[in-house]
């Protein structure tokens, strides 16, 4: 799992957001800059590029004009990359699971793709995460 589109090209940082991950998510806070892409060809183009780095699954939270043409554009011109949302339903429960547990606020994206792998995945490695002062073990 790899959260908010981490640069892969930047070999600074490929240690921590990995090589191996086929599962990307997009926050929506990160597409508001194609905001205008259904009118652009230019926001399609600049979209295109910025996903060349990644293959298997991106995860997006809901679809919307905005993400529906992402989605589009990556099915006509990429064949290893797809593109899937979140399950409303799912959120929602991991939101009242973390609710009930203490947390004061609504959870993140990340945090939900969080509870995802420690839920799929025997060993899970967090990098760039609150509180990030912090080891607890």
């Amino acid at each position: 799992f790899r959260c908010n589109m981490p640069p892969l090209t930047d070999k600074r940082h490929l240690a921590h957001v990995g090589t191996k991950s086929n599962f990307t998510t997009v926050p929506m806070s990160m597409l508001r800059k194609y905001g205008k892409i259904q009118e652009s060809k230019t926001l399609r183009d600049r979209w295109f590029n910025q996903t060349q780095q990644y293959k298997g699954m991106m995860i997006i939270k809901k679809p919307k004009d905005q993400t529906s043409v992402m989605q589009e554009e990556l099915l006509k011109r990429r064949m290893d990359l797809d593109v899937a949302y979140e399950n409303a339903a799912h959120f929602i429960a991991v939101q009242k699971y973390w609710e009930q547990r203490g947390l004061p606020r609504k959870i993140t994206s990340g945090f939900y793709v969080i509870t995802v792998a420690l839920m799929l995945c025997d060993q899970v490695n967090v990098y760039g995460f609150w509180p990030f002062p912090f080891d607890d073990t």
